[in-house]
């Protein structure tokens, strides 16, 4: 009987022990978690231009000479539009077979296609219009234009703003959700980041008709944006 009410004691201990347990993880747990979201944006400072030319041929030496006249001349009008030389820059040469599918089955005629392209870069500090350059080049013998992107001269700075904002946001949107859910809160028990987006940048690909319809080929940088995230975990007191 000792022995029996020895182990109802301390069951009943146990249980206790138990419930004190599972009340303080419920105070532990009573947490706000929010995530809140921050951008900045800035214009950019520098542009890079994807250009080329393709020609084709049944005769690889003639695709290849027609190509080597057309690229020199896009070459020297960049120059004299203001490009200096170290900003233009090879960036693709292909010499390519290339075979028509007709009737389930390739044709027995052969063209062969050259591609060369270059990258100009250039500062937007400069007096050099973008759409200018990509109109000589294209007047010049360039036939294709890969894409034009824009880039921040150092998004570090753009990025600490953005993060700042997300704080910001997710700050007002706990003090927000406390005041209508009639809660306190309590310490920061956690902040987590997401890394910075970066910067989105603009690129597009068109042919050589879109630089002729028009005298001067609008092209405008407008502002790159970066943007970051952050969760805080709040204790509710």
């Amino acid at each position: 009987m000792k022995s029996m009410n020895a182990l109802i004691l301390g069951l009943m201990v146990l249980l206790a022990s138990t419930s004190s347990c599972l009340g303080a993880d419920d105070i532990d747990s009573s947490k706000l978690i929010v995530s809140g979201t921050g951008v900045a944006s800035s214009q950019p400072y520098q542009v890079i231009v994807t250009l080329g030319v393709q020609t084709s041929d049944a005769s690889a030496a003639t695709a290849l000479g027609d190509n080597n006249k057309l690229m020199n001349d896009v070459v020297e009008a960049l120059k004299d539009a203001g490009v200096a030389e170290e900003d233009i820059q090879t960036s693709r040469f292909n010499i390519y077979p290339q075979r028509e599918w007709i009737d389930g089955e390739y044709s027995d005629v052969i063209t062969f296609e050259v591609s060369n392209q270059v990258t100009v870069t250039q500062d937007l500090s400069e007096e050099i219009d973008v759409g200018d350059l990509i109109d000589a080049a294209v007047n010049s013998g360039a036939n294709t234009v890969e894409s034009i992107v824009f880039r921040l001269e150092d998004s570090s700075d753009l990025q600490e703003v953005a993060l700042e904002n997300a704080v910001e946001d997710a700050q007002s949107k706990a003090l927000v959700i406390s005041e209508a859910a009639d809660v306190k809160l309590g310490r920061i028990l956690n902040i987590s980041v997401t890394p910075s987006v970066t910067p989105v940048v603009y690129s597009k690909a068109f042919g050589a008709e879109t630089a002729l319809l028009s005298s001067s080929t609008p092209i405008m940088p407008g502002e790159l944006e970066t943007s970051a995230s952050v969760t805080i975990t709040y204790q509710i007191e």
